[in-house]
């Protein structure tokens, strides 16, 4: 009975030792899981805010890509509307220069028109000139003649 006595104070020291390994195990591995745990929070924290990070990089970029492209619009806008601007500007000055030509090619044809009225007056002036020569000189030269004749008549 002393020996079951002593096998009982054993097994119940053999159970306590288990319980106690079984604690000290248990409270082991909950502290590694909890590490393990904390370890994966802080990793995912990191990668949270890497990908935050990224993701602001990525919308800085976008708006700096809309920047730019609304610039290239602005700019391309400026120039067409600056050469817009330019080809009314030449038309403009296509249309004085070809009135001022007109203009010009008026006033000779009005002056061609003058001076070929007054060439034509000036040379019915000289036939004038001419035909009234022409009438004095015939007048003396009948005249002229008719005394002649009457000497002839005399004779």
């Amino acid at each position: 009975e002393l020996a079951r006595a002593q096998d009982r104070k054993d097994v119940v020291l053999y159970r306590r030792k288990c319980a106690e390994r079984d604690r000290t195990s248990l409270e082991y591995r909950r502290k590694e899981a909890m590490k393990q745990r904390l370890e994966e929070a802080e990793s995912s924290t990191r990668e949270k805010q890497r990908e935050n990070s990224n993701w602001e990089l990525e919308n800085l970029a976008f708006r700096d890509v809309e920047d730019y492209v609304k610039t290239c619009k602005g700019r391309k806008r400026q120039s067409l509307a600056f050469r817009a601007k330019e080809k009314r500007r030449h038309a403009k000055w296509r249309e004085e220069q070809k009135a001022q030509e007109r203009q010009l090619t008026h006033e000779v044809l009005q002056g061609r028109l003058v001076d070929h009225r007054y060439i034509e007056m000036a040379k019915q002036e000289e036939r004038m000139t001419a035909a009234l020569e022409a009438i004095r000189h015939q007048n003396r030269v009948f005249s002229g003649n008719a005394e002649r004749f009457e000497k002839n008549q005399d004779l």
